[in-house]
């Protein structure tokens, strides 16, 4: 499965009435997984819980949600056949031997389990009504799954909250109890997520780059661009200075990136068709030209009427960032 980051909250609150819930309803804690009986991941994860479980105490309340490994069918199956209990203690039993009975999956776990329950008294028609029930189960944990962004098993919420760290006894303790470094983590990936970031940080970056500039210490900074970096290999050497790093090195990258999303649009995306690209390119070539006409306009004649590359050139860096904050 691949992941997205649509969103960071759970979409759908925890139920108690159609929720699978183990723990104190009142705790302050809720614990939401959503997994696969298929996952191997989810089968190690389901340790860790266990003794997240016994150190918290009464203090985390933990939902276990269905999450069928995409195309495996033996997965959906194990899913159905945990929800073909309706009753909770029962459902936790037969959820510990799917999770627990082997290290992978079988249809040996499957056939061993359903020989454990018995479905509808025997009864076909009692049979396909449990069937149908705890298909639908399935299906609208999946549903809830998709609309809060899950895309693998496993995926832990915490209060709500998508959580992306290990899961591990350690690391979800720190997170479920709001230490310091899960703080600052949080904050750091929610700022990374969030759409207008990375102009946000071009344009403080610009502010800072000014003042510096036309500060006192703008001519060490100035020196600081012109100390040459590099490696040595043998008796070979490479050196460039700062600048030319950030110039030729790091915007080389930025570039490639950019001509990768381009080439992307005019192959598959809304350049492909020339109806929908039109308008595009006729801006690009107006954004060239009528600033280099304006000028032209304003300035016929002097030293500076050679000048008209400068306002038709465009910072390709600013316009994206300007374009996603907008």
């Amino acid at each position: 499965m691949t992941n997205s980051d649509t969103t960071r909250w759970l979409a759908r609150p925890v139920d108690l009435d159609t929720d699978h819930v183990l723990g104190d309803e009142n705790a302050e804690i809720t614990l939401v997984e959503y997994g696969s009986y298929a996952c191997p991941h989810c089968r190690a994860a389901n340790e860790e819980i266990a003794r997240l479980r016994d150190h918290l105490g009464d203090r985390i309340r933990y939902v276990f949600r269905h999450l069928p490994i995409a195309g495996s069918e033996l997965a959906v199956r194990a899913a159905e056949l945990a929800e073909s209990t309706f009753s909770e203690q029962g459902f936790w039993r037969v959820h510990m031997k799917l999770m627990t009975r082997s290290t992978e999956l079988t249809e040996e776990d499957i056939a061993s389990v359903t020989g454990d329950l018995s479905l509808g008294g025997g009864d076909p028609r009692r049979i396909e009504d449990v069937e149908n029930q705890a298909r639908s189960r399935v299906e609208a944990d999946v549903v809830s799954a998709r609309a809060s962004g899950v895309r693998f098993t496993p995926s832990f919420f915490i209060n709500n909250r998508r959580y992306d760290g290990p899961w591990d006894l350690s690391s979800m303790s720190d997170a479920m109890l709001g230490r310091l470094g899960h703080r600052v983590q949080s904050a750091a990936i929610d700022f990374a997520g969030w759409g207008p970031s990375a102009g946000a940080l071009l344009l403080v970056a610009t502010v800072v780059a000014l003042f510096i500039s036309n500060s006192s210490i703008g001519p060490d900074f100035e020196g600081l661009l012109h100390t040459e970096l590099g490696f040595l290999l043998g008796s070979l050497s490479f050196k460039m200075s700062v600048l030319h790093w950030i110039n030729d090195a790091l915007l080389t990258i930025f570039f490639l990136v950019v001509g990768l999303e381009i080439k992307r649009e005019m192959t598959v995306g809304r350049l492909a068709n020339v109806i929908t690209a039109a308008l595009p390119i006729a801006a690009a070539i107006g954004g060239m030209a009528f600033p280099a006409l304006l000028y032209w306009i304003m300035i016929p004649a002097g030293p500076w009427a050679h000048g008209w590359g400068i306002p038709m050139a465009t910072d390709t860096a600013f316009a994206v960032a300007i374009i996603v904050m907008m």
